[in-house]
């Protein structure tokens, strides 16, 4: 499994005081806000967003318990890695059970065997400017399969 994360016009779940903010004609984001407080939240993904508020489909794929996953951040920042990536975990009744934090490098996590639902979240740390591409989420077999291929062909 792959699945891209964009940020796409119709997401409404970002910071918008005193942010400017562009899409290209890549679907790449440039967000400007030099005065947003580090510790903010500057936009949000959810797995399962309820859809009369949100009014959007499907922003996350579907995890497995248990499973491995890599998340491979196209991210850069102003000043450099002055963001961060949290992933948070919630139980079926929405209380959070967890959370994973991980630098603009992206990573690996396992996806809880109580969790129900997540949320992916770029966090401000100290950030005046971030241009963001997309953030990859593979199953990490995928990954190994993928540098196999690549050996026997490079």
């Amino acid at each position: 499994m792959e699945f891209e994360i964009k940020w796409v016009p119709e997401l409404m779940d970002f910071y918008k005081y005193g942010s400017k903010i562009a899409f290209d004609a890549q679907g790449d984001v440039l967000f400007i806000n030099p005065l947003m407080p580090a510790g903010t939240e500057i936009v949000k993904w959810q797995s399962n967003p309820f859809y009369q508020g949100a009014r959007t489909l499907l922003q996350l794929p579907l995890l497995k318990r248990k499973m491995e996953y890599e998340l491979e951040v196209g991210l850069e920042s102003i000043p450099a890695m002055s963001a961060l990536v949290m992933i948070v975990y919630f139980d079926r009744y929405g209380h959070r059970i967890g959370s994973k934090i991980l630098d603009l490098k992206g990573g690996d996590i396992t996806y809880p065997e109580k969790a129900y639902t997540y949320e992916i979240r770029v966090i401000n740390k100290g950030a005046q400017e971030i241009r963001f591409e997309k953030i990859t989420i593979r199953t990490k077999e995928e990954k190994k399969e993928d540098n196999t291929t690549e050996e026997i062909h490079g």
